[in-house]
């Protein structure tokens, strides 16, 4: 869903049970021109959603698309964007974008670390057969992982950063090959 800077805004200020008249105080507006942000009539500049994000204790990029999080409506608004503001939100799209890999890479971990201490307590029959069940359960659609959201991301991630990243490993298409 492709969600306008007004709509997120309202979203925002409704989160903190604040008035448009709160919300424009706060920030040192007309309440209509929040109600004009919010309805899309007009467009806030960079630096007054700036403020807007501080006054809803919220980051930027609740507030406004990146590059990345919607790309066609950062298309739009991106020729009303100095360079310096264009930088800004490649900066705040690669934050997000790490952390999203930091969240992935400690899942992954905290994954191997809970299996690997299991499985180091079994005898080598109950490993054979802790094994035996993991290639059972990958062979059920419900239990496989869909590899095409982490392969976005990190597509997504090196391209930003120009770095290579060694392939997510899979099992095979065909698990009694």
């Amino acid at each position: 869903m492709d969600a306008s800077v007004g709509s997120l805004i309202k979203d925002a200020r409704k989160d903190h049970s604040m008035t448009q008249a709160e919300l424009a105080q706060k920030v040192g507006l007309a309440t209509i021109t929040i109600r004009q942000y919010e309805s899309g009539a007009r467009e806030p500049k960079f630096d007054t959603l700036r403020k807007i994000a501080q006054a809803l204790d919220c980051e930027l990029t609740d507030l406004v698309p990146t590059p990345s999080s919607n790309p066609i409506y950062y298309q739009r608004i991106s020729s009303n964007l100095s360079e310096d503001e264009k930088k800004v939100l490649k900066e705040l799209d690669d934050d997000i974008l790490e952390a999203r890999m930091d969240d992935i890479e400690q899942t992954a971990y905290e994954y191997r670390q809970r299996l690997l201490e299991a499985f180091y307590k079994l005898t080598n029959k109950g490993k054979e057969i802790a094994v035996q069940r993991l290639e059972e359960l990958a062979k059920i659609p419900d239990y496989r992982q869909d590899f095409s959201k982490l392969d976005a991301l990190m597509e997504e991630y090196k391209k930003y950063h120009g770095i290579k990243y060694e392939s997510t490993p899979r099992p095979p298409a065909n698990l009694d090959e």
